[in-house]
């Protein structure tokens, strides 16, 4: 896309074996981005390639605190190169909307798009997912609960925009409220939109591209191509 004033990054979230095997990486969502006017990176968690993969792994790594900075460090810089000035967008669901938000918290973002994601990774609903993630650390502890992170560290003026089901009643409650609350009781509260809606059919399925701009509206389509 001609556009480089801003740059979306696409987290996944979970993926399935039969997805896993067909494919040498997974890109979630990639069929969007030609519906959008910038251009789009799509990152594969690494711990989702090669031999042993796992499903899901937040972009935590497979080892130390948090493997999402490394991971972020040679895409920006490649962002960087072609437009040092441009507008840093991540987005993901589920555990593509926890990186996304992640990347917001450590000073990565500009602003973050999250649907249902989780704010804890260690609460996922999917208790296989967390316990194929947890043998793979071999128990070494890491930044998994994104109440823990320092939200002062946000660039001067990034933001979070959080987009949740009400009828995801798991996320909902362990994930969304829990969370809300806590940045809402911060002195960076005014950082943070909160989005709700409730289709008790999706679940925690998230809404598609132009579901999610008459969700989120203007700053979602004015990222989109006319």
């Amino acid at each position: 896309a001609p556009d480089w004033s801003k740059v979306l990054i696409f987290f996944n979230g979970a993926l399935t074996a039969d997805k896993m095997r067909a494919e040498r990486a997974v890109f979630q969502r990639w069929s969007w981005a030609k519906r959008f006017r910038h251009p789009v990176f799509c990152i594969a968690d690494p711990v989702t390639l090669g031999e042993n993969p796992i499903v899901l792994g937040w972009y935590l790594g497979k080892d130390g605190p948090n493997a999402l900075p490394s991971i972020l460090r040679p895409v920006l810089a490649a962002i960087r190169t072609r437009n040092p000035d441009a507008g840093i967008v991540g987005f993901g669901s589920s555990g593509g909307g926890f990186a996304a938000i992640g990347a917001a918290l450590t000073g990565h973002l500009d602003h973050a798009i999250a649907v249902n994601p989780q704010t804890d990774a260690l609460e996922f609903e999917h208790r296989g997912a967390v316990d194929s993630f947890l043998a793979m650390r071999k128990g070494v502890p890491c930044a998994s609960d994104l109440k823990r992170y320092d939200l002062a560290a946000m660039k001067p003026e990034a933001r979070v925009t959080y987009v949740q089901n009400l009828g995801g009643t798991h996320h909902r409650d362990v994930h969304y409220r829990p969370f809300r609350a806590h940045c809402e009781g911060s002195a960076q509260a005014g950082r943070f939109r909160f989005v709700e809606f409730s289709d008790h059919r999706a679940g925690h399925a998230p809404p598609g591209l132009d579901g999610l701009t008459r969700l989120i509206g203007d700053e979602w389509a004015c990222l989109l191509t006319p």
